[in-house]
């Protein structure tokens, strides 16, 4: 009965947003999940650089995530968040009569466009009244900080949450569209139209995510698409003159581990560099999403098998300025991103940038936004996904080859420099959020 009230539903549409007349300065509210987590830098870099830049700023989420993990950036950013979870009832009491007395027919209608639309893998009648009720009070406690836009960082389901609370508070939304989880894996897939197309505006971070969203918008919501590239504070990165080649030469990998990171492709590749008797030792940084999960099983299995625990190491997820570290200690750096079978992939792989901010001679592959950063033979090696055999040669060519690995690395920092230094690229951002009209700092490919 749910199931087929639901479909009668499916093509409600979303009433036409009846907007409050903003104050100025704009006010602007980003929210989210989980806010700090510490796979997620680049969501508080950019955070804070819209602060520091002057933007009225304010981080709505439901939680934190990973407190033991946070360094002396993330504390900060936790003490300023408004987190909506454990809700206060005798508010979200207030903000229901609030929202429904102040016009009962745009209530009605999003608590029906909520029954009527797959937001998420995971949906019955008891989801649909959390999220409706998370939308309201979100809402209330927008009103509440008298914000005048909302944002949501991801495209995933709290961009559906943030587009209901946007209509209840009366405020213009827009929405980022980034990498695998909101965008790319089959169970993300969820109402993308009906977040993009009711966006002010809509941000990404690379042309290749570009031409994927314009699958999804009608051209008559005219809802502009801007790609700008995530960025680095580039004064946090420091590389270290190193005076001498290491013996063993240190490889380090820093991602999660997750089918899409190419993890098993590496561990494989290591094993033809051990055989050919190549003096190196790997690290990698970053943990599964569940020490039970069964890709993880499969690689620590092959790790064994293998044998490769005299020159492989894991270290399990560590806090930014640990990862720093590792950063400044390494030789080179490989991530051997591939296409999952979920359909997610990595896009613009933070950790890629931040290890050629660090002058690393870097190895990845030719996947999605990835030769938007890395230019093949200029500022790293690109190798085809899923192929052990190219990823061992181009790593074989770097540890065998000081000089080149200096060149790269030069090279690799002279282009995040150029393309994705923040006090840049926040500036279009900046300029969104203040209701003018930006320019993308994304380059054109022939660029």
């Amino acid at each position: 009965m749910y199931n087929f009230f639901v479909n009668q539903l499916s093509h409600s549409q979303l009433p036409p947003l009846q907007q409050r007349a903003p104050s100025s300065p704009t006010r602007v509210a980003y929210y989210l999940w989980h806010f700090p987590i510490p796979s997620e830098t680049f969501i508080q870099r950019e955070i804070q650089a819209l602060q520091n830049a002057g933007l009225s700023l304010q981080v709505f989420a439901d939680a934190p995530e990973a407190v033991q993990l946070f360094d002396y950036q993330a504390q900060p950013l936790m003490q300023q968040t408004h987190y909506l979870l454990p809700w206060n009832s005798q508010r979200l009491s207030q903000y229901r009569r609030r929202f429904f007395s102040n016009n009962p027919l745009l209530y009605l209608n999003l608590f029906l466009y909520t029954l009527g639309h797959r937001y998420s893998g995971y949906k019955n009648f008891q989801e649909d009244l959390r999220i409706f009720q998370t939308a309201i009070y979100l809402a209330g406690c927008l009103q509440d900080q008298h914000i005048h836009h909302l944002h949501s960082p991801w495209a995933n389901v709290t961009a559906f949450i943030a587009l209901l609370a946007s209509r209840l508070a009366g405020i213009p939304y827009s929405v980022q569209a980034r990498a695998s989880a909101d965008l790319y894996r089959t169970t993300a897939r969820h109402a993308l139209a009906e977040k993009f197309n009711n966006a002010k505006f809509i941000l990404t971070n690379s042309q290749f995510n570009r031409s994927f969203i314009e699958l999804y918008l009608n051209p008559r919501a005219n809802v502009p698409i801007h790609v700008i590239y995530e960025g680095l504070d580039l004064s946090q990165f420091t590389p270290r003159e190193k005076s001498q080649p290491a013996n063993p030469i240190r490889i380090l990998c820093v991602a999660r581990l997750i089918e899409e990171k190419g993890v098993v492709y590496l561990l494989h590749a290591l094993k033809l560099l051990q055989d050919a008797r190549c003096s190196f030792h790997c690290e990698i940084v970053g943990a599964p999403d569940t020490p039970t999960s069964t890709y993880y099983q499969e690689l620590q299995s092959l790790y064994r098998q293998l044998e490769l625990q005299n020159c492989v190491t894991f270290l399990g997820a560590l806090p930014f300025n640990a990862v720093l570290k590792k950063y400044d200690c390494a030789d080179i750096f490989v991530l051997p991103s591939i296409p999952a079978k979920s359909g997610g992939r990595d896009v613009t792989p933070n950790a890629l940038t931040e290890a050629m901010a660090m002058q690393l001679a870097v190895v990845s592959t030719n996947l999605s936004g990835i030769p938007e950063i890395v230019e093949d033979k200029v500022s790293g090696i690109l190798v085809p996904p899923k192929n052990s055999q190219a990823l061992a040669q181009a790593l074989g060519e770097l540890i065998a080859d000081p000089d080149l690995r200096k060149r790269l690395g030069q090279n690799a920092r002279a282009r995040v420099e150029e393309r994705f230094d923040i006090t840049k690229n926040i500036l279009p951002v900046l300029e969104l959020f203040k209701g003018k009209r930006a320019r993308d700092s994304a380059f054109q490919p022939n660029q």
